[in-house]
């Protein structure tokens, strides 16, 4: 299993259900069920499905599509220089009732390959019956 490293305040916005799309740099081939780490943290906070990856946003595009991406608008000029404009689609995002520490490797990266021990730990948090979690909707691509 995969886990992603999601900064503040993002990883709130997606594991409530607010935040559809996670806006990156590049696009992925991954798709399905995926951990999701708090950058900074050795725990994984949730889980949530990565169903889709649109096309870049242009800058009109991403103006356009602040109910998925929840980037306000005073935001958005950093995102543009950062070229932060593929946006990856979630659904069914699942926070768990407590953080499932995991061990990784020290350095800067963006996926984390899960050890056996935290991706039971991860199954085991996520299949409990009658655990609320939010499923959100795909949206609309609007790049120009």
């Amino acid at each position: 299993m995969k886990a992603l490293i999601v900064r503040e305040p993002w990883i709130d916005l997606i594991l409530d259900g607010h935040k559809t799309w996670e806006l990156r740099t590049r696009p992925t081939s991954i798709r399905g069920r995926i951990a999701l780490i708090r950058q900074g943290s050795r725990e994984i906070e949730g889980v949530v499905k990565l169903v889709d990856v649109l096309p870049r946003l242009s800058p009109t595009g991403l103006a356009d599509s602040v109910e998925f991406h929840r980037v306000p608008t005073g935001r958005q000029r950093e995102i543009i220089e950062a070229d932060w404009l593929t946006p990856w689609v979630f659904v069914d995002a699942h926070r768990f009732s407590a953080p499932v520490p995991f061990t990784r490797r020290s350095g800067p990266v963006t996926w984390v390959d899960l050890d056996i021990e935290a991706i039971r730990a991860v199954q085991q948090h996520s299949s409990i019956p009658g655990r609320p979690h939010a499923t959100a909707a795909r949206g609309v691509s609007v790049a120009e």
